[in-house]
């Protein structure tokens, strides 16, 4: 009868409950002594993760092995296909080249967990970073894709970052065009969306 019950409330908690999907995970980035008040977010990003590792000390006693947390690190991981004039790659390419510290967010923009008359609240992990690794993969066939590994200076911190709803549309759409009349294209001084090297 406990089972039952347990179930049943467990099926109740779960309603509207839906596993996050990765493309509403993303990482935005800012040089350390950018103060603009948006971050960016690199295009064509295929992927990114977030490591974090807790090393234990352990001490053999008679009553068994004493464990206890020392040091901690933690890492970004991004990959993303390469393109022409993105902001994002070349300021994680100059950050490698030049032992620059960066600012990144990971930024869950499914769902804001407040919302705001003009900027919404979403659950973020913010690190300040070096560029441990940086690679860049030209296949013969197939398009140029660039990993790069972002070691966390200290400790990441768990917040809410502010974003206004129009910035989190404008991230979804990415590369995305509007649609277009008959020869407007030609005319739209932006109509550059860059392209992805292959």
């Amino acid at each position: 009868m406990s089972i039952i019950h347990f179930t049943e409330e467990w099926i109740e908690m779960s309603k509207n409950k839906n596993p996050l999907a990765g493309i509403d995970s993303i990482l935005l980035f800012q040089a350390i002594d950018d103060d603009s008040p948006t971050g960016m977010r690199a295009a064509a990003q295929t992927e990114h993760t977030f490591s974090l590792e807790n090393e234990m000390a352990e001490e053999p006693t008679k009553d068994g092995t004493v464990v206890l947390p020392s040091s901690q690190t933690s890492s970004f991981e991004m990959t993303c296909f390469v393109v022409k004039g993105d902001e994002v790659q070349e300021l994680v390419e100059d950050a490698a080249f030049n032992k620059d510290m960066l600012q990144v967010w990971e930024v869950y923009i499914d769902d804001p967990v407040e919302e705001g008359t003009e900027k919404n609240k979403y659950k973020s992990i913010y690190a300040q970073s070096f560029v441990e690794g940086l690679e860049k993969e030209n296949p013969a066939e197939g398009m140029v894709e660039l990993s790069a590994t972002l070691k966390c200076h200290l400790t990441p911190q768990r917040g809410e970052l502010e974003l206004s709803p129009e910035f989190v549309e404008d991230i979804k759409r990415s590369l995305q065009y509007d649609f277009q009349q008959f020869g407007e294209w030609a005319g739209n001084e932006d109509g550059d969306q860059g392209g992805v090297e292959g």
